[in-house]
């Protein structure tokens, strides 16, 4: 009966007056109960513990020898599949610690011991910083590359071509999905796509496996390049860890250091990269689009049934690069629509700005239950459009979407773009679309996400309503009038600036 109090008293919290059979058969409905674990990161729960410690949904319970490791009831999660969160030795009380500030893109963890064997293994590794919007939130691990060799830098070979380090970060445990090396000492260097101050880290131990091959014994360094005989700065020192189990996420887990001397400075490198085929000789300008403002419409849902759809990133390109946008709540929203899970202090739902917060693994969804009457017509819930403001015009000329196996995908779409708003939704340039009901654009990918990349078809020349422009003090935009170009600048104020008085 005490496992199961905490979800009850939090389902209490979440859903106000309720009573708790109201607000856990809500919950049920909804399919999810909401939890948080030490790292105050949001846990879905599809399954309770019952008094009998048994649990329903398939979720494991913490196992008996664990016993003298766990303060607490660990708490299982459903986070592809299932496995058993909980304490482990080897981990300081992070409430002591001062974390990480330096920022590196690359990072290098040694295994210098495990507990014995001749091999070393681990099913996952997790890797964590903070953001001011959202606290703690989990690296994304589509942006990882890592290499293993030994710790003299030599390749290593892994115990079967199916356990490289790549399964180290592919979001599943289980006993067939582990990194495995035929020998003691192993050294990882992670390529993060980007500069980022970890804050914390944690392992998974593999399901069903001797524990004498976890790993025992390791540092972790940041590093300005992946060369390790470079400068390398010491971040964390683990001299003997434990796992109690397998398929076990050691919770709460390793904290980065803050180091007691400078941050390594590092250089940031833009690399441009030229395509010339050779089987034509003229050149041709790729035709490009400049919009503020972009909104995504599904018309119907893969399989038809479905009246809620998602998406879990909307990613505009130019020359073969991300267009940069400020990951804000402002910058994203509903038209027509509302979230199927508003955010609480616990959760970030299933919300608008959650398509451009560059982690796959958090999606918008909307919610079917929304219709709105406007000018005396009912606008249904596959009306809701996912709209996204750059605060500016932005040149771009594909759109990337990407789709979390959980949620259902658009069949039918169309991705519209102004400079003008708010305006008529049958003003709005249609820049992509996919029309064909029986065939999906969306391709299936590693982990069950599917994604899609559209070219943008825009009309040519691309050129900036004046109401765009920054007009001085007593000034304000004409209507009507047009810019030079894509984007207004100062020589356009003669032009587009009226006097307000």
């Amino acid at each position: 009966m005490f496992q199961a109090f905490p979800s009850i008293l939090l389902l209490f919290l979440l859903y106000g007056v309720e009573t708790a059979a109201e607000a856990k058969a809500k919950a049920t409905e909804h399919g999810r109960f909401v939890t948080t674990d030490a790292l105050g990161k949001t846990g879905q729960l599809t399954a309770t513990i019952d008094a009998g410690g048994t649990t329903a949904g398939g979720v494991k319970p913490p196992v008996a020898d664990a016993a003298s490791l766990v303060e607490e009831t660990a708490k299982p999660i459903d986070e592809y599949p299932s496995y058993t969160q909980g304490k482990c030795k080897g981990v300081p009380n992070m409430t002591n610690i001062v974390k990480n500030t330096c920022e590196y893109r690359y990072y290098m963890i040694d295994i210098l011991e495990n507990s014995g064997a001749a091999n070393c293994q681990f099913a996952e590794i997790r890797l964590y910083y903070e953001d001011e919007r959202s606290g703690l939130r989990t690296w994304p691990s589509n942006r990882i590359q890592a290499v293993m060799t030994n710790v003299q830098g030599q390749q290593l070979d892994p115990c079967e071509s199916t356990q490289d380090i790549d399964k180290g970060f592919d979001r599943t445990s289980g006993a067939n999905s582990l990194v495995c090396a035929k020998q003691n000492g192993v050294r990882m260097i992670l390529d993060l796509s980007e500069t980022v101050a970890l804050k914390h880290y944690t392992i998974i131990s593999v399901a069903g496996k001797d524990r004498a091959a976890d790993p025992k014994k390791w540092k972790l360094f940041g590093m300005t390049s992946t060369d390790p005989t470079a400068d390398l700065q010491l971040l964390d020192d683990v001299q003997d860890a434990a796992f109690p189990s397998g398929d076990w996420m050691c919770d709460p887990p390793w904290t980065l250091k803050k180091p007691e001397t400078e941050c390594l400075a590092t250089t940031t490198t833009t690399t441009t990269t030229t395509t010339i085929s050779a089987t034509t000789t003229t050149t041709t300008k790729a035709a490009w689009c400049a919009y503020r403002w972009w909104c995504f419409e599904a018309h119907s849902v893969v399989g038809g049934e479905s009246k809620e759809w998602g998406l879990a990133e909307v990613e505009l390109r130019f020359n073969n690069a991300m267009v940069p946008i400020k990951t804000d709540r402002s910058n994203a929203w509903w038209l027509d629509g509302v979230s199927r899970y508003a955010a609480t202090l616990l959760d970030n739902g299933t919300e608008p700005w959650q398509s451009i917060d560059g982690d796959p693994e958090t999606f918008a969804r909307m919610d079917q239950s929304y219709t709105a009457t406007i000018n005396g017509v009912e606008r249904k819930a596959l009306q809701a459009k996912l709209c996204i403001d750059f605060e500016e015009p932005k040149q771009a000329t594909h759109v990337v979407f990407a789709a979390a196996p959980e949620v259902p995908i658009p069949q039918t779409w169309s991705y519209k773009a102004t400079n003008e708003f708010p305006t008529e939704w049958a003003k709005w340039a249609t820049v992509a679309k996919w029309m064909n009901a029986s065939k999906s654009a969306f391709t299936k990918g590693q982990g069950g996400y599917s994604m899609h990349r559209a070219k943008l078809v825009c009309p040519q020349p691309q050129i900036a309503p004046c109401s765009m422009a920054n007009c001085d003090d007593g000034m304000a935009p004409a209507k009507g009038n047009l810019c030079q170009s894509w984007k207004c600048d100062e020589n356009d104020k003669a032009n587009c600036c009226a006097a307000t008085r």
